[in-house]
């Protein structure tokens, strides 16, 4: 290859793109493909060599950097405008985009590209999975910023104990991942001080689903509005700490699958794709049973038998108060959910109605009964208004001084 053509390596796995080439030329690139894309993270030092290694004639002096973007409708297109077809029988797509040096995407061609040795598909794919799940990890840690918690201040919670034990996770995966990032490997040592936390994972994860889960049966039982708004407004409040924990957990399982994906790289090699598909599918698994949770949280909110316009009309401050707890929800599991990447997710915003809007809804019948009942109401009102008067009176006469010689003598009613 010449100095005066651009080269860089192409691949395309599952919902992710990753670019290997110079600096420029894969920022261009980038640029091309997606220039809205804000899902994009440079490659490890390790996954940069082991991707550049996987491209048959691709220099080191030409692999000198790389980038996973996520797959978006306007890149996938891109790559099938560009006919990169060259697949494997895991749907892996790879090719080489060809161009003068210094101007790639402004005289880009595409080719199809041999792959340097049997296993470089296995290997392009673990390192795409691993950046996936690098920016998963990212986008919660998001999540938790635009929610406004820290994960200092959630990780120190000793109320649960599956909570708390989030923190000594957290801390062994930080050492476990600066190891990792130094020495492009995850030794033996490094692997056995993080290999036991996956159950202690999915304990603290199975307490946040199974606290969703509580509130949407709380949600789903109440029988009157009275009982709605007192379960709307616990949940509103505790919910967020657990969407916390539920993203947390999700995070923390995902930066211990790259350092497992690392591990199995540098001790079974023969074994990376099995075990990297093993890992796909469990966390597709993971994501689809809260996906499933979110959704039924979010079903539960939906209760139209209890947010009627009569019930407006009888009680129209607690009907407000509904409304407002049901959409804060609704905007807490919005935010989780993307984050998260929970697709199809249906919210139902509670729409508040001013009391005049719900009596104009309700039909002319129910607004008499509704009328009736109301004066009922304020004519009972006010008797028991009128009663309470005369005995104030009787009790005033009956203190009043009645002796003779009495300056003051009681005064006859009215």
């Amino acid at each position: 290859m010449g100095t005066d053509e651009a080269v860089v390596g192409v691949v395309q796995h599952e919902d992710g793109i990753l670019l290997v080439g110079t600096s420029l030329d894969v920022q261009a690139l980038a640029e091309r493909f997606d220039a809205s894309s804000k899902s994009t993270a440079k490659l490890t030092p390790d996954l940069l060599l082991a991707a550049g290694a996987a491209f048959y004639g691709l220099s080191k002096a030409q692999a000198q950097s790389g980038r996973w973007m996520k797959l978006t409708a306007e890149s996938a297109a891109t790559l099938r405008e560009a006919g990169i077809t060259a697949s494997t029988k895991d749907g892996l797509l790879a090719g080489v985009a060809r161009g003068p040096a210094g101007s790639i995407v402004g005289h880009l061609r595409f080719e199809p590209v041999a792959l340097a040795t049997p296993a470089a598909p296995m290997v392009l794919a673990a390192t795409a999975t691993a950046m996936a799940l690098r920016q998963a990890a990212k986008e919660m840690t998001d999540y938790l910023e635009a929610i406004d918690i820290k994960v200092e201040q959630l990780l120190a919670e000793t109320k649960y104990r599956e909570v708390s034990q989030l923190h000594g996770i957290s801390l062994a995966l930080d050492e476990a991942t600066k190891i990792h990032e130094q020495l492009g490997t995850v030794s033996a040592t490094t692997w056995s001080k993080i290999q036991g936390n996956s159950t202690d994972l999915h304990i603290a994860l199975s307490s946040a689903m199974e606290h969703l889960r509580g509130f949407a049966d709380d949600a789903r039982t109440a029988t009157s509005s009275s009982e709605f708004s007192s379960a709307t407004r616990k949940i509103r409040s505790e919910l967020p700490f657990w969407l916390a924990v539920l993203s947390t957990a999700i995070t923390l399982q995902d930066r211990l699958a790259v350092l497992e994906i690392a591990r199995v790289t540098a001790t079974d090699p023969s074994e990376l794709d099995n075990h990297r598909r093993a890992i796909e599918l469990s966390r597709a698994d993971r994501l689809n049973s809260v996906w499933e949770i979110v959704r039924s949280l979010a079903e539960a909110f939906h209760r139209p038998d209890l947010l009627t316009d009569s019930e407006k009309l009888r009680h129209p401050r607690l009907s407000t108060q509904i409304d407002a707890n049901v959409n804060a929800v609704n905007a807490q599991l919005a935010t989780f959910a993307h984050h998260a990447r929970l697709e199809n997710l249906a919210l139902v915003e509670a729409r508040h109605r001013a009391w005049r809007g719900a009596v104009g809804a309700v039909p002319k019948a129910a607004r008499a009964r509704v009328r009736a009942v109301g004066a009922h109401v304020g004519a009972a009102r006010d008797q028991v208004v009128l009663d309470m008067a005369a005995r104030i009176e009787d009790k005033r006469r009956q203190e009043l001084p009645t002796e003779p010689g009495s300056d003051v003598a009681p005064r006859d009613p009215e």
